[in-house]
């Protein structure tokens, strides 16, 4: 909480990724955060029910997006993901390739996400860049797949 606290005061783009063991310190992190990131678990955790598919997921995001972050970007299972910012939101199902190793899916999720939005990307092209991301990671065994610059959207 000090670290993303610290971070939002001095103007750093703060991405939270994943929930909170203690559910009392949500509400707090949300309003420092400027992006959230959850899997499918995580965002079970952050609603604090089942969200079993992208229209429960874009309520649950709208309900976070309240608290602070833009934007907010939320597995749904067999859904894919949902990403909820003020000005609107999306829905990207699942990429359709072959699943090796689904270890460092959520981190490169997460890395172009951010990357893309640092270099002003619009929310549905860093949306995008995540999914394509995470898709190139769960084809190779051990998450380390090759993220060129064309993967994750060069500018």
């Amino acid at each position: 909480m000090a670290a993303a606290r610290s971070a939002h005061t001095v103007g750093n783009l703060v991405v939270l990724d994943g929930a909170p063991a203690d559910g009392d310190a949500v509400d707090g992190l949300l309003a420092c955060g400027d992006v959230v990131r959850a899997d499918a678990r995580e965002t079970e955790l952050l609603a604090g029910r089942p969200v079993p598919d992208a229209a429960a997921g874009l309520r649950v995001g709208r309900l976070l997006l309240d608290k602070g972050p833009r934007p907010v970007a939320l597995s749904v299972g067999d859904a894919g993901n949902v990403f909820v910012w003020p000005d609107g939101d999306i829905v990207v199902p699942l990429a359709e390739v072959d699943v090796v190793d689904t270890t460092g899916a959520g981190d490169a999720f997460t890395a172009a996400l951010t990357l893309a939005l640092l270099r002003g990307a619009e929310p549905a092209e860093a949306a995008h860049a995540a999914t394509v991301a995470a898709a190139a990671t769960v084809g190779h065994v051990g998450g380390r797949p090759c993220l060129t610059p064309e993967i994750v959207g060069d500018r």
